[in-house]
């Protein structure tokens, strides 16, 4: 009985005890973008990374539409629940994820999940979806959280991108 005991304290002080280990990880790390020149036409900014784009909300200010509401009926609802769908190649999650957020006309930051591209490929987008300019961006990436050995949050230097046209 004894030997149990202390095979039992053993596992239960050895799974609380994890010398060297990295906490949960997980963080963001960002880009601040600076829009530069003639910003006039520019409708949106989109940024790829590693074959993956974004596209920002749109920048120019266009004028409020009241949010449209719709009515439910729960008669019209079907019973019980849907036959589960296979998932399909095309709606696999890219492995990298990013954001856009727009900080205001002339400023955005791009949010990366736990990646840190050397390079960035940004597009001003006039209204009409037309590329105004594209740009590639090296990327220069300081860590600012975490620790060496576990990773953490990075930053990237600013990056600017001059609307020529």
């Amino acid at each position: 009985m004894s030997v149990g005991v202390v095979l039992l304290a053993s596992f239960a002080v050895t799974g609380c005890v994890t010398f060297g280990a990295c906490p949960a990880i997980g963080w963001i790390n960002t880009v601040n973008v600076s829009l530069t020149g003639n910003t006039d036409d520019v409708a949106a900014v989109e940024v790829c990374a590693d074959g993956t784009c974004v596209a920002s909300d749109a920048l120019s200010q266009r004028p409020e539409e009241p949010p449209r509401m719709a009515t439910l009926n729960p008669q019209d609802l079907p019973l019980g629940s849907p036959e589960p769908e296979a998932a399909s190649p095309e709606a696999a999650v890219p492995l990298q994820l990013f954001s856009i957020t727009r900080v205001n006309k002339q400023a955005l930051r791009v949010s990366l999940d736990m990646a840190a591209p050397e390079t960035l490929t940004l597009r001003a987008l006039s209204l009409a979806g037309d590329v105004l300019v594209e740009q590639d961006v090296a990327l220069d990436w300081r860590r600012v959280g975490g620790s060496a050995r576990c990773g953490g949050p990075s930053e990237a230097a600013p990056v600017v991108l001059n609307i020529t046209s």
